[in-house]
């Protein structure tokens, strides 16, 4: 310990003088407090650390340590206690004549206790009344202060108008809660009076008058129960009005023999509509061997056009001469036909001409229903004027593309279907 000591003599000088520097300071700033303190707390580390070091419990580089650290410690803990020494006192001798005078300022400074006003008189049984007559309300008993006889009056005023407000209150200390609510009940029920009493003992209310009309006796009496909070009614007595009396029947003059109703004429009967001739339908077109065996169904078809004129297929897109012939062969001849076509229906036609699937693509039935309602489509515009090649008749009104339909093979990959020649 002498060792180190001796060894590090100038940084133990300087630990002491910071330890000088950091007392002074502290204990200048700080008020003393009683209690160990941080002066106290660190020398009691200090004393550990102390026993630890003399009893050897740690040895080697360790131990070497703990010394040095105890030998700066100890030069700080006694820097600290001297600086703390002339600290005290600098505070002591400032403090005593600053604390005398901010003490006279305080008493100075402190408020006088304001005099306690008189209030009203305590009023045991506390008394309230508003009296109804013809003309005004008369309000008698008391009040707890100047601000509840202002919202006692407002509130009669509003509630009880036309009638004359007649202010006789007075002040009195002992009053129920809710005063105020159950004084604006009252005047509630005396509104419904033509002349009445609303009273209150304490919290029992009574409520005593005559009612003017049924409807006032029934809301009154309806809501009489329905009262302030904590208050309870002791006594209610409103004199119904007297039910009024039947009017005499007068004696009912004979009533005059009824006229005699003349009767309405006839209306004329309408003449019947005119029958107009339905075109007959023609014959159904023949079948053809081994329709069964395509898939779908076949539609229904005639043995040639409606009226002896077919219409232009060839105004549907898809529909070439070619096609139009084989559709005249299976008895097809006009737009309602193919715009009525079931899938079922287009299948059959589809597979039979061996272009499965190409009528829905090509939007047959679509394009027929359009043109079946005497409207035009885009391409049947541009077949109008001839700008289709594909589309020109060779004929008038359809009729020289007819043609026998040819044998050929179905989807079904079967051998090919003979197609009997239709008869012309």
């Amino acid at each position: 310990m002498w060792y180190l000591t001796t060894t590090l003599i100038w940084w133990l000088l300087a630990a002491l003088v910071l330890g000088l520097f950091v007392g002074w300071w502290a204990c200048r700033q700080t008020p003393r407090k009683e209690g160990l303190g941080w002066l106290g707390l660190g020398t009691v580390i200090f004393l550990i650390g102390l026993i630890i070091a003399a009893l050897k419990i740690v040895k080697g580089t360790t131990g070497l340590w703990l010394d040095t650290a105890l030998l700066f410690f100890a030069a700080y803990i006694i820097g600290c206690c001297i600086g703390c020494l002339f600290g005290r006192g600098s505070v002591a001798e400032t403090a005593k004549p600053v604390a005398a005078v901010a003490a006279v300022a305080a008493v100075a400074a402190a408020p006088k206790p304001a005099p306690v006003p008189a209030g009203p008189a305590a009023v045991r049984p506390y008394q309230w009344q508003a009296a109804k007559d013809a003309s005004s309300v008369t309000l008698t008993g008391y009040v707890p202060s100047d601000d509840a006889r202002g919202k006692v009056v407002a509130s009669a005023k509003t509630t009880l108008a036309p009638a004359a407000i007649v202010d006789k209150l007075q002040l009195g200390s002992g009053a129920p809660a809710n005063l105020e609510s159950m004084a604006s009940t009252a005047f509630g029920h005396l509104a419904r009076l033509d002349k009445g009493i609303a009273s209150l003992i304490d919290t029992k209310y009574t409520l005593t008058g005559v009612a003017g009309t049924q409807p006032n006796y029934d809301s009154v009496m309806g809501g009489v129960k329905a009262l302030a909070t904590g208050y309870s009614l002791a006594k209610v007595d409103i004199v119904a009005p007297p039910a009024p009396r039947p009017a005499p029947v007068a004696a009912q003059a004979p009533k005059p023999a009824p006229k005699p109703v003349a009767k309405p004429a006839p209306a004329p009967k309408a003449a019947p509509a005119p029958v107009v001739a339905k075109t007959p339908e023609p014959k159904a077109a023949p079948k053809i061997a081994g329709e069964d065996k395509v898939p779908g169904k076949r539609p229904a078809g005639f043995a040639a056009p409606r009226g002896g004129t077919a219409d232009d297929l060839k105004r549907i897109r898809g529909i070439g001469k070619q096609n139009e012939a084989r559709l005249h062969g299976l008895g097809i001849w006009h737009f309602d036909q193919v715009s009525a076509w079931s899938a079922q229906e287009s299948l059959w036609v589809g597979s039979y001409l061996a272009f499965p699937g190409r009528i829905e693509r090509e939007e047959w039935i679509k394009q027929a229903k359009v043109l079946a309602s005497g409207k035009q489509t885009e391409f049947s515009k541009r077949v109008a004027k001839g700008l289709v090649a594909t589309s020109k008749d060779d004929g008038s009104l359809g009729k020289a593309n007819v043609a026998v339909v040819k044998p050929m093979r179905a989807v079904t990959g079967k051998a090919p279907v003979k197609v009997t020649k239709p008869t012309k």
